[in-house]
């Protein structure tokens, strides 16, 4: 039940004698994938439409304004003003949340 394997030893001029017969041949890989996908550019990635750039700009701004607050907020704990840090704590679970679902809401009702 728990035999040990051995390994087989080919001696290399036995290896390197035997026909090319016994090599098997590699198939090459068929891509198809490569038809569905459009051409991928710079110019193609950047060329966006004015809404996309708008939701490119607001991700960008929302994820600076959080590692922004998060470094005035650990800068300030570090130098002693723990109040301060609280408050920029405070501030920043309370504005995130609320301009997340105002935007949400913004969508729906622009939606409709």
């Amino acid at each position: 039940m728990f035999k040990k394997n051995k390994i087989e030893v080919i001696p290399f001029k036995d290896f390197m004698s035997r026909p090319a017969a016994c090599i098997q041949k590699e198939i090459p890989l068929q891509t198809s994938i490569y038809g569905f996908l459009p051409g991928m550019s710079l110019e193609r990635f950047f060329d966006m439409s004015p809404q996309i750039s708008g939701l490119y700009a607001l991700v960008l701004g929302v994820g600076a304004f959080a590692m922004l607050s998060h470094l005035i907020e650990v800068n300030t704990a570090k130098n002693g003003f723990n109040n301060v840090a609280y408050v920029i704590e405070t501030v920043t679970r309370f504005i995130l949340p609320v301009a997340t679902f105002g935007f949400m809401i913004w969508v729906l009702f622009k939606i409709v």
